[in-house]
């Protein structure tokens, strides 16, 4: 594992998943769609896009302040 990820908290490294996902949307979604097929594919991004929200709006649900301050930190 990557040094600087093991000095990450869990919430700071969901964090800068979230963020990866959400800056790279259109490549990531281009790399689901180039390895299956089309309706598949689509359906399994989209479906790990939302698990991944989902999880963030748990994660802010339980720990507003700290999901504010993580989230504005990272954009």
């Amino acid at each position: 594992m990557n040094h600087s990820l093991k000095a990450l908290t869990e919430k700071e490294f969901f964090i800068k998943q979230l963020t990866y996902i959400d800056e790279n949307y259109q490549d990531l979604n281009g790399l689901y769609l180039s390895s299956s097929p089309l309706k598949k594919r689509r359906k399994d991004f989209l479906s790990i896009y939302v698990r991944e929200v989902e999880q963030y709006i748990a994660f802010c649900n339980q720990a507003p302040a700290a999901c504010g301050k993580y989230w504005l930190k990272q954009r």
